[in-house]
This record gives structure tokens, sequence and C-alpha cells, in this order.
């Protein structure tokens, strides 16, 4: 056992201590904790929490009990865990010189707001894989879901298999996607477990379909495809929509790179004059069409392997792009031999990787204007931010 003193929180969470002149990362400790701590001869860097000698007076109690077992929230025993997500930013935006640019205040997603859940199944447990772990953690009840799908997986009975299971809150129930990279055998089963869920697809075969799922966009309904991508929050996709609506001016051609299926397309419609979605998601790029909204057209297209060209981007007036954690490099490079495109709306969930694209972009000839900000993967180190980038 080693005793040692918690320096500062780092990126992602964990406290950084330095033993024989080494930096170590500990998880769930607080900056100025006395801990006592064991070198995880398993992973490069880190260190085991064995007992918490003096506690921060900034610790708090966290909000489940299944924290520091279930491998998915990092930051519950933090009071002030608000200021840790703008200081994590304002580190990561350092390359950009964010002093010159208008970051505006932080929207925070609360409790009981998360409508979809990922979850592990193995031997019969629903659950959580513990930290850096293919251990299973149990899970009854999470306080970051929507209720409906606490309701929803409480008293349930599995079988004994391995398997991903996504539990999705739709506008008018619950769907329910399980995938495994082995033939599932038990179907019926399955089907008598999530008999209260809309639909049941098993390995990209639809089971059951007692009801259409739907979702809505700016008050408009859309079949939802099983193993569409889906904001983690309603409250979250209001936050970011207010926030592209604010930033892109009416009467505009508009390409909506990584639309889904449409949650900015289709509210941007409303003041553009022709939106065009391109997405690699062929079901969601169907469901879109399906819409026949006159002013939008939307394209299936593998953005990484096949990236719009300068040409591409040039031909519209605004260019609206939400790339997955991965970034949009390729694209992000394209900007460089463009002329005449005058603003992009970057919407981002991993400010690392939108640090490195935003530099492409301002090399380019474009500048960074404004920021907004929305937590809504609360507890974790993550965040979503909007960038308004125009040519400077």
């Amino acid at each position: 056992m080693i005793k040692t003193t918690v320096t500062k929180l780092g990126f992602k969470g964990d406290g950084s201590v330095i033993i024989d002149d080494v930096e170590y990362f500990v998880p769930y400790v607080i900056e100025g904790e006395e801990v006592e701590v064991e070198i995880d001869n398993n992973q490069k860097d880190r260190a085991i929490l064995k007992s918490i000698i003096k506690k921060s007076d900034k610790r708090i109690e966290p909000i489940c009990p299944l924290f520091t077992v279930c491998g998915a929230c990092k930051l519950q025993h933090v009071s002030n865990y608000q200021d840790f997500k703008k200081e994590y930013l304002l580190k990561t935006l350092k390359p950009l010189c964010p002093e010159n640019i208008k970051i505006n205040d932080f929207t925070f997603i609360g409790h009981n707001t998360r409508r979809r859940a990922l979850f592990n199944l193995v031997d019969g447990k629903l659950g959580f894989f513990k930290e850096k772990s293919n251990d299973i953690v149990e899970v009854k009840s999470c306080p970051l879901l929507r209720n409906e799908i606490n309701n929803f997986i409480s008293g349930m009975e599995f079988p004994n298999i391995t398997a991903t299971v996504v539990v999705t809150l739709v506008n008018n129930g619950i769907d329910v996607n399980i995938s495994s990279k082995k033939p599932i055998e038990c179907t019926k089963k399955l089907s008598n477990v999530f008999k209260k869920a809309l639909r049941l697809t098993i390995n990209e075969v639809e089971i059951f379909n007692k009801e259409k799922p739907l979702i809505e966009f700016d008050g408009i309904k859309i079949p939802f495809p099983a193993g569409s991508f889906l904001q983690p929050s309603v409250d979250g996709e209001m936050a970011l929509k207010a926030s592209v609506m604010k930033f892109v001016p009416p009467e505009k051609k508009i390409a909506d790179i990584f639309c889904g299926m449409g949650t900015f397309t289709v509210p941007l419609s409303k003041i553009s004059k022709e939106v065009h979605g391109f997405e690699a998601f062929r079901l969601g790029v169907k469901a879109l069409n399906d819409l026949k909204i006159k002013n939008i057209k939307a394209f299936e297209r593998d953005l990484f392997k096949n990236p719009l060209t300068a040409k591409e981007l040039d031909s519209f007036d605004v260019i609206v792009m939400d790339p997955p954690r991965t970034g949009a490099t390729a694209i992000s490079q394209n900007f460089k031999n463009t002329k005449k495109i005058n603003q992009i709306v970057y919407i981002s969930c991993n400010p690392s990787t939108f640090v490195r694209d935003a530099k492409y972009i301002t090399e380019a000839g474009f500048k960074i204007v404004e920021i907004d900000v929305v937590d809504q993967f609360t507890y974790t180190h993550h965040l979503e931010l909007i960038a308004n980038i125009v040519r400077a």
C-alpha cells in the first residue's frame, strides 16, 4: 500500500497522484484528498484506490448505490462537478485560444432524462460492465435513465445468453434491439421477457412489431428504424437544436452532414431554401426521404470513405455537421480548397477531436466566433459543443 495525495483531477475525471516521480491516475477521488493506493500492474499509469485517509470538503454522497462499481459514471462524488466540466472544456480548447471565442453559459441536463440505454446481458444478468472489465454489474434501475425505462426493466428475468440490449424510449413506447456475436436460439423466451415493448429486433431480424415505434422532430413524427441513432435525451436534443437554429440564418441552402434521421434536417427545412442530408445509415436516410418534405433531400453516403469534396461544400451556403466522437477530419481538411462557403456549424460530442478538426478549418481561413455547450453526458467527462464558425 502507498499513501499519497491527489494533486488534481485529470481530463477524464480521475485523480492524479505522483509515486516515485511517475504520474498515476486513480478513479473516484478529489484533488487534495489523502489516499491509500496500489499500483495497477495490469493497466499502464493506473492505480487502485484502497482507502481515503482524509476526505475533501468537496466530496458529496453519490446519488446511485452502484457508483464506483458500475463503470458508467465518474463524478457523482464531486460537489463542484459543473466547475470541473467548465475547466475541462477550457483546457481542451486551449490550442484554439478560447479567450478569443465567445463561450456561452453551459446547459446542464438533469437526472432521469436519458431515453436510450445500451445494456449488456451476461449469464442472465442485465446491466453495465465494470470499468475496463467484462464483469457485469446488474442494474435494476439507473437515476439517469427515464423512469419509463427503469420501470420497463424492473422485475425481468433473462435467459443465460451473452448479448447487447439497446432499450430506447420513443414517443409511443419502448423499442428493444438485441444483438449478439452468436445466433440466439431463445427468441420465444426473449419475446415473452420483452412482451411490453412495441417492437423486438434480434440480430437485425424483427421478432414482433405490435405498433410502429415513432419519434418526433419539430412536430413531425417519423418511424424509428431499429438501431437508429438518437440524442441521449429529449432535453439535450432541444438544447442542441436551439443552438443550431440560432446560428443558421434563414433562406439558405444547407448541407446537414451526418444527419442521422433528421434531428436538425427537419427543423432547418422550415427556415431554409433547401436542406441536403448526408448519412451512412440507410434506414435513417429512407425514413427522412419518406417524409416527402419538398425542400429536403437525403443521401446515403459513407462520409469517411467518401467525404464531401471542396467543390461539393462550395455548393452550399451553410454546412451543419454532427460527426461521431471520431470527428470529421477528411471533410475538415477539404475546407482549405473552398472559396464560396462562408459558415460552418459544427456539433461535436468530443471536444478533443473538435480541436483537431477546428485547426484544419481555421487554417483554411475560418474563425470560431461562438460556442454553446450542452452537458448531456452527466457525471462523465464527456461534453457536447456547438460551434459557429465563419470565414474570416
